[in-house]
């Protein structure tokens, strides 16, 4: 027991001591997310780094460590020697230790000493090894090897380099870019179009063979110009800039390494020991919070065996200007810290600023808190927003409560719009006060639904969500409100009417007030459904999402937006507020789920922890955010430094299907707000880079437009086997992402399904009961993708062929007799019809269109007796089109479309005798079909279009007057009445 005891005193004593003071109150309790642990030998690496000729005001010390501390680079004995210049041999050198093939250049190089008789001492050998898997990684070639390696006899022609000659700077750059992607390839980037290096006035003198890799390390940042803008090719460098260079190698050697750069406060440290049989261990946990909140823990540790030998797990830390172990480290030291995510292992500490920890206070309006990404956003009083970071003691992710003053809160019930104070440690929240409730202001108040000034009432949506109705008197009711377009005239603060009110919104009339004010009332004292005062609230911002539901009502509808941060809102819009759609005004109707829209919202605090929103105008987006383009394919790469997702056998959802095949396809991903899915799971695109490689599987992408052109939103990849399903019409859907159509039951969604409904990118739960879908599914009964379009109707266009009876110029014409098309025949009916002409009415013959003046019944112009192709709705007629009797018909699917010409395969035609299709030819089934688009009909989705609207795949129904006595391949027929039927 003594000699035990005698052993854990030895390691306490042995073990480094820190003064520290208090600690972060939560580190010890809050959970640590993850465990570093030092790292072997470390020890003996920090003594090796300790340079004594790198004083600590040396410009590039830190990343002389840095990269030491990754063994990229090595000094000569105590010394580093920062101003040497850097030869072939310790340039080879440096980049092969970076590779991470320092083993295999000792292996190679004991090899060759046992292999000859040399009198070369130890260092020299070692630098031929260098050089060996330097050659044989395809850094150098063959001839470089052996010119660095041979010493050429008296007489030989053979050229040689000596490889202890300074190494310039565009060879370094060509190493450094072959090294790198001897590690990946495509680490950096060789076959690109070079731009970068026209940036550097000397570019002319970078050597041809070299400019592609000094493009690739300059627009990485690897290597940069002088002050005057030159890159030196033909300079050497020191081993101080050398040190710096590979430190600029950061974000790419971190990445194909598997290292992440962290950020956070040293918040403490525990201590913990085990003895047993003449051995022991004792480690040190050194607590860290993280910038983003959570907790680390980097561990120390000191093992002593029974044999008396001694281990130590250490790491590297730069602090002050100084090299040391974990022991250096203080409470309140802020640092960066390098960590290897898959071994677990703290590789480096950079102590950015000794402590003590940086507290601080701010107050502002409780906004919004989000438990999923530890936020809480306070709002100051000009309505700026600001969100800070949680600790997770703070709060809870799984339970959704917020801790304020020691007291649990579920999100639900957070005073929204009462006041708070965040108290800040380093800019993260280690605590929440609630400071008070707004000044309430006693009157009735709600959303305004109809103001209706010829009777005098007001209808609107009180705080509880009922519809009330209260009269007024329009010449005695005192109103105030400020239009939105003038908030920036600021006229006081104090009014007769409200004097609690933090502003003066003008006097007016009720005819100012609409639908969506939100109004405060005060009413008569005698009769309390009179309202005597009314003041409409201005205090309005833009909001601005995505609609996810929408929920129609009478008076008030209901809209789902969801924010560009992934938060979401209700906002009750009453049915008279002004909708636009690129500057036009819109009815409401027109808003579709998964439309981006604005929203000028109003807002006023109605009672503690409860602020009233109102939409006041809405503008709905273009052609912004549609979704141009599904593109499938299988992955073949994601290249991490250009950031771009490399897909081969790429084909484009279309009208026919997956078509226009490309072999291999790039995609810029560097935008930040892509989704990226793995079999219906949310991942990074880390992991992504990390653990998708080539497969068997599926990769679909979403394209969609934006200011800047078409970019990559969304990405899901599949291990299944792609199925597109047949358009067809989906007979029932749960709500949730699961639908039924004819041919299948139960098809599912799950979030990195691409639903794209009418252009716009939605959710499953965003299919509904008789969408008209095309699916592709992935694994099953999964789906993929859901294309939601309009289904091919052409039932509500009508068209008459009509003969002319009389004419009332202008205004109307009576038909003598008339037939309706209906299927795929005229029907008809000699029954005499008025249709009536306005403005909207357009005539047209094979000219194009022709004034209405000419449609009269007298002169030798005369229309009586004529006969006309009418489109018409009702009684009314819209197009009135001179054009031959079409009775034969032909149909097919476009595959071509040229000008007025479409090519249609497939094709057959009516035989109207015998009332059946028959095929064109069993072999080559195509027609050609021209269309004059002057007095065409053309009709799609229930709509007239024309030629350009046309597309591949589209299954058209022709009519043209006649047709060839033998209808053979590739017959042309003249188009006169086209329909799109799929």
């Amino acid at each position: 027991m003594k000699k035990l005891a005698a052993l854990a005193l030895c390691l306490i004593i042995s073990f480094p001591q820190s003064a520290y003071g208090l600690t972060d109150e939560r580190i010890f309790t809050d959970p640590v997310k993850h465990t570093y642990s030092a790292r072997k030998n470390n020890d003996q690496l920090i003594a090796n780094l300790s340079f004594t000729d790198l004083p600590s005001s040396h410009w590039a010390k830190e990343a002389v460590i840095r990269s030491g501390s990754l063994n990229m680079v090595k000094g000569y004995n105590d010394r580093y020697m920062p101003a040497q210049t850097v030869t072939n041999e310790e340039a080879l050198a440096f980049i092969i230790r970076m590779a991470g093939l320092e083993n295999d250049a000792l292996i190679d190089a004991n090899d060759l000493k046992n292999s000859i008789n040399t009198t070369e001492n130890l260092k020299d050998i070692w630098s031929i090894g260098y050089l060996s898997v330097a050659r044989k990684k395809g850094i150098i070639t063959n001839q470089e090897y052996t010119s660095f390696i041979s010493e050429p006899t008296e007489g030989e022609n053979i050229e040689t380099e000596d490889r202890k000659d300074p190494a310039t700077r565009e060879r370094v750059a060509h190493w450094l870019a072959l090294g790198l992607n001897s590690i990946a390839e495509g680490a950096v980037e060789l076959n690109g179009e070079k731009q970068k290096i026209y940036n550097f006035s000397d570019w002319q003198s970078i050597g041809s063979e070299y400019a592609a890799s000094v493009d690739a390390v300059a627009s990485a940042g690897i290597m940069k110009g002088d002050d005057r803008g030159r890159f030196n090719p033909k300079s050497g460098l020191t081993r101080a800039e050398m040190a710096q260079v590979l430190r600029n190698m950061d974000s790419i050697y971190n990445n194909l390494y598997g290292i992440e750069k962290k950020t956070g406060t040293v918040a403490g440290y525990r201590d913990n020991q085990e003895t047993y049989t003449a051995a022991g261990a004792i480690w040190r946990n050194y607590y860290i919070r993280t910038a983003d909140g959570g907790v680390d823990v980097i561990q120390y540790q000191l093992k002593r065996d029974s044999a008396g030998e001694t281990g130590i797990l250490d790491t590297v830390v730069y602090k002050n200007g100084t090299v040391g172990g974990l022991s250096t480290l203080s409470e309140g030291d802020t640092i960066e810290y390098l960590v290897n995510t898959q071994a677990m292992e703290a590789l480096y500490v950079q102590v950015l600023s000794e402590g003590p920890a940086a507290y601080r206070s701010v107050e502002g309006k409780l906004y919004s808190a989000d438990t999923n990404n530890g936020t809480i956003t306070i709002q100051d009083n000009k309505k700026k927003t600001f969100v800070y970071k949680m600790m997770d003691g703070v709060y809870d992710k799984e339970e959704n409560y917020i801790i304020i003053d020691q007291a649990k809160n579920t999100v639900k019930s957070l005073p929204i719009g009462s006041n708070i104070r965040l108290n800040l440690r380093n800019d993260v929240i280690e605590s929440v006060n609630f400071l008070g409730e707004p000044v309430l202001v006693e009157e009735m108040r709600g959303i305004v639904i109809e103001n209706n000034a010829e009777f005098g009432y007001l209808t609107f949506m009180d705080n509880n969500g009922s519809i009330v109705t209260k009269n007024y008197y329009a010449d005695s009711i005192k109103v105030e409100k400020q239009q939105y377009y003038d908030m920036d005239d600021e006229i006081g603060y104090l009014d007769e009417v409200f004097p609690s009110f933090e502003y003066d919104p003008r006097d007016t009339d009720i005819a100012a007030i609409e639908a969506g004010d939100i109004v405060f009332m005060r009413f008569d004292k005698d009769d309390k459904d009179l309202i005597s005062n009314i003041s409409a609230s201005v205090s309005y911002i833009a909001k601005y999402g995505k609609i996810k539901e929408i929920t129609y009502g009478e008076g008030i509808s209901r809209f789902l937006i969801e924010y560009e941060n992934k938060q979401t809102g209700w906002y009750d819009v009453a049915t008279g507020v002004f909708a636009s759609k690129e500057g036009k005004p819109v009815d409401m109707g027109n808003i579709k789920i998964g439309d981006w829209v604005k929203f000028l919202v109003n807002q006023a605090i109605i009672e503690p922890g409860y602020i009233m929103e109102s939409v006041k105008e809405i503008n709905i987006e273009g052609d912004e955010h549609f979704i141009s383009n599904i593109i499938k394919g299988q992955l073949a790469g994601i290249e991490p430094v250009q950031n771009k997702l490399i897909v081969q056998n790429a084909q484009t959802l279309t009208k026919t299907g997956w078509g226009n095949y490309q072999t291999l396809q790039q995609f810029s991903i560097n935008n930040k707000d892509i989704e990226y899915y793995y079999q219906g799971e949310r991942i990074s695109l880390d992991y992504a880079q990390r653990y998708l490689k080539r497969s068997d599987g599926e990769v679909y992408i979403a394209l969609e437009n934006s200011a800047s052109g078409e970019r990559v939103k969304k990405i899901t990849f599949r291990n299944g086997r792609d199925e597109l399903l047949d358009p067809e019409t989906v007979l029932a859907s749960d709500g949730n992402g699961s639908f039924t159509t004819i041919s299948k039951s139960n098809i599912a969604t799950d979030s990195g399904t691409i639903v794209r409904r009418h252009g716009r990118l939605v959710d499953g739960n965003g299919i509904l009961a008789s969408d008209y879908v095309k699916a592709s599914l992935n694994g099953g009964l999964t789906a993929a993708v859901v294309d939601i379009t309009d289904a091919p109707d052409t039932s509500g266009i009508m068209i008459a062929r009509a003969r002319v009876l009389s004419v009332d110029e202008g205004k109307s014409f009576k038909a003598q007799s008339m037939s309706v098309l209906s299927g795929n025949s005229w029907v008809y009916t000699p029954v005499q019809r008025e249709f009536t002409i306005d403005y909207n009415t357009i005539f047209f013959n094979s000219d194009g269109i022709v004034s209405s003046d000419n449609f009269i019944d007298y002169t030798s112009e005369s229309v009586k007796d004529k006969a006309f192709n009418v489109v018409y709705d009702g009684s009314k007629a819209l197009r009135i089109i001179e054009a031959p009797y079409a009775r034969e018909m032909v149909t097919g699917t476009i595959y071509n479309i040229s000008g007025d010409t479409v090519s249609i395969k497939d094709a057959k035609y009516y035989d109207r005798a015998t009332g059946k299709w028959n095929t064109v030819s069993n072999v080559n089934s195509i027609l050609e079909i021209s269309i004059n688009g002057n007095n065409a009909i053309i009709g799609k989705n229930n709509s007239l279009i024309s030629v350009s609207s046309l597309e591949k795949g589209d299954l058209l129904k022709v009519m043209t007057d006649e047709l060839p006595a033998k209808v053979i391949p590739e017959s042309n027929i003249n188009g006169y009445i086209v329909l799109v039927e799929n």
